[in-house]
């Protein structure tokens, strides 16, 4: 009866550590990208600011949509590890949704969705008011790696529950 129950208690808390755990925890302390404003009109300029990067990395920006990809610059980073450039969303950039990505020659990367809205076209030397609330229809395919500690999290539960119950099985004979 006593083995039962501390098999019962190890199994539950065994439980409440795989819930319990942070999966998406390897995804932090990574590189981040933060680009303002959004959304943002094709045509108009947008402030792409990096951190948590490697000093004196040069980065790739680039705009990568659906339909559209285009290379906006690069940038150096700094001492401190992070850089801050102003770059111009191409003006022939159709409306929709696009990933901001940052790439270094290193491997390092990070990006950030974006919405893009078309740039007005002048109507009697006026130009249309458009409005940026508009969602766009445009699907949009996010890479997501998979974090390979994911996977431990999953082994490490089953053993821990295939180790904890047994006894329950045994015990219930």
């Amino acid at each position: 009866m006593n083995i039962l129950r501390i098999s019962r208690f190890l199994a539950t808390l065994g439980a409440l550590a795989i819930w319990l755990i942070p999966v998406g925890a390897g995804a932090h302390g990574g590189p981040e990208l933060v680009v303002e404003p959004t959304p943002v009109t094709a045509g108009d300029e947008i402030s792409v600011k990096g951190a948590e990067v490697e000093a004196k990395e040069v980065f790739t920006i680039r705009l990568e949509g659906a339909a559209f990809e285009a290379e906006l610059g690069h940038v150096t980073v700094g001492d401190e590890g992070d850089f801050q450039v102003v770059l111009t969303v191409p003006v022939d950039a159709p409306a929709g949704s696009y990933l901001v990505r940052a790439a270094s020659e290193e491997g390092e990367e990070a990006s950030i969705e974006i919405s893009v809205v078309a740039a007005p076209s002048p109507v009697n030397g006026e130009e249309e008011q458009i409005d940026h609330a508009e969602p766009s229809a445009e699907p949009m395919s996010l890479d997501r790696p998979r974090l390979p500690d994911r996977s431990a999290v999953i082994v490490a539960g089953t053993i821990l529950s295939i180790g904890l119950g047994l006894p329950l099985v045994r015990g219930g004979r």
